[in-house]
């Protein structure tokens, strides 16, 4: 018997085996059990060859996370090999979630390997339906981005770099703005309006302490004039100006501030509480949605290919 229709007749998964491969795609040390549920009765067992594709067939985004059951997976963009999955390792789950195209990243197996598959329809129904998962997912993936402080400074610069300064701006001109950024791009316009009822408008003077190193994140600031000077005890420094929001990924992240913030300017903007955006994450799943794919796009960007 060939060694394929071992792995085919050895790999008829039980539920509780499912259930432990699958809880790799939770990106939370507790997923919700019946949310693992529902994904264990929805997986699929693929079972290929040696250099045979996954995924690479669909058009479009990546259509399907997978679970490493026995084997070895590579993930490729440009010839280049971005990282390796193997036994009871997910692959697929940041580029399902940042909408990557199929096309440009492509995934092959090194050696005759058996998956567990989750189409991303699928997945995405699971985390509608249990918003812990989604949270903890938009969690992650901003923890994930802290770590790398150098890759997050030089992205708010290219922020500050495209934005035109606005001052006094009507409910209209905040939803705009919301709508600008990739995180909100298609939230719907009753969600937005809810989140930016909830900012309130904040001055402060040169030389004001915004926040210090480690300090619990309870707010993000939308700046739309004046610089901040940062710094951090690794010994970072940076300036954020207008056009960029402070404060917003260690809100996402449920995390302590990772530099200290002064004012080196008399500086404006709006301030919002970090719950309103977790509620607003929890109440419309469309903006959930984009929040996850934004910041799962960032996580491929800053990551390093696998050497």
């Amino acid at each position: 018997m060939k060694r394929s229709d071992l792995l085919a007749a050895v790999h008829l998964l039980g539920p509780f085996e499912r259930l432990v491969l699958l809880k790799s795609l939770s990106l939370s040390a507790g997923p919700p059990p019946v949310a693992l549920a529902s994904l264990a009765q929805q997986a699929v067992e693929r079972h290929v060859g040696a250099g045979a594709p996954l995924g690479a067939s669909d058009s479009g985004p990546w259509a399907a996370v997978h679970v490493v059951v026995e084997g070895r997976v590579s993930v490729f963009q440009d010839g280049v090999c971005l990282y390796r999955a193997g036994p009871g390792q997910p692959f697929g789950l940041v580029e399902t979630l940042a909408r990557t195209d199929a096309e440009a990243v492509t995934a092959r197996a090194d050696v005759e390997t058996v998956t567990l598959e989750i189409r991303r329809a699928t997945l995405l129904s699971v985390m509608e339906d249990h918003h812990a998962m989604a949270l903890d997912a938009t969690r992650d993936l901003a923890r994930r981005l802290l770590q790398q402080p150098a890759w997050l400074i030089e992205l708010s610069e290219q922020r500050a770099r495209r934005f035109t300064a606005t001052r006094d701006l009507d409910l209209v001109d905040r939803i705009t703005r919301l709508q600008s950024s990739e995180f909100f791009a298609h939230a719907r316009v009753d969600s937005l309006a809810e989140v930016v009822c909830h900012y309130e408008e904040f001055h402060a003077p040169a030389g004001t302490v915004l926040w210090k190193e480690g300090d619990s994140a309870q707010w993000l600031l939308v700046l739309l004039d004046g610089i901040i000077d940062c710094s951090t005890a690794a010994g970072l420094r940076f300036h954020m100006t207008a056009g960029t929001d402070p404060g917003l990924f260690e809100a996402l992240a449920d995390a302590a501030r990772w530099h200290d913030a002064t004012t080196a300017t008399p500086i404006s903007g709006f301030r919002l509480r970090t719950e309103r955006i977790v509620d607003a994450v929890e109440n419309d799943f469309a903006m959930a949605e984009d929040v996850m794919a934004a910041l799962a796009s960032m996580v491929r960007w800053s990551t390093p290919p696998a050497t």
